[in-house]
């Protein structure tokens, strides 16, 4: 389909930076070759690498998330039974809300600032979920018993 020879080649110019390709490869070890075992360099060992277990504290973040979901479920349910659709907003929002209280008592008074620092975000976003949730509560209040 196209015949293209050196010949039809020899006027055109390479374009672009010349550092950009190189010209002999990817060569890792620079100029230099690497030791072969058989030239009497000597060979360090490599340690073997362990298998990447999970933290030893797994357990409790299962329990805590579990025990989270409980909460939500709970609020989800009472609410709704008690206020309807408001009232179920009111209760899931009001119960994470509790989570996150629950969660920045016990890292407020740590040592390690990073872990005070969550706890002051779960502590401020605690203060608006349970504005959301009072309002909620309130528009299902309303719903139920209002004009």
């Amino acid at each position: 389909m196209f015949d293209i020879s050196d010949e039809d080649l020899d006027g055109i110019e390479a374009k672009g930076r010349p550092d950009e390709a190189p010209s002999q490869g990817y060569r890792p070890f620079g100029d230099q070759t690497p030791p072969s075992p058989s030239s009497g360099a000597p060979v360090v060992p490599v340690e073997p690498v362990s298998p990447v277990l999970p933290p030893p504290g797994d357990g409790a973040l299962r329990r805590g998330a579990a025990r989270g979901l409980l909460l939500c479920a709970a609020g989800l349910l009472v609410g709704g039974l008690v206020g309807g659709a408001y009232g179920a907003g009111a209760g899931v929002v009001g119960a994470g809300a509790i989570r996150n209280i629950l969660r920045a008592k016990n890292d407020w008074s740590n040592p390690d600032p990073e872990l005070r620092a969550e706890a002051a975000k779960s502590a401020t976003m605690s203060i608006f979920g349970l504005g959301i949730a009072a309002m909620l509560g309130y528009h299902a209040w309303d719903d139920r018993y209002g004009d």
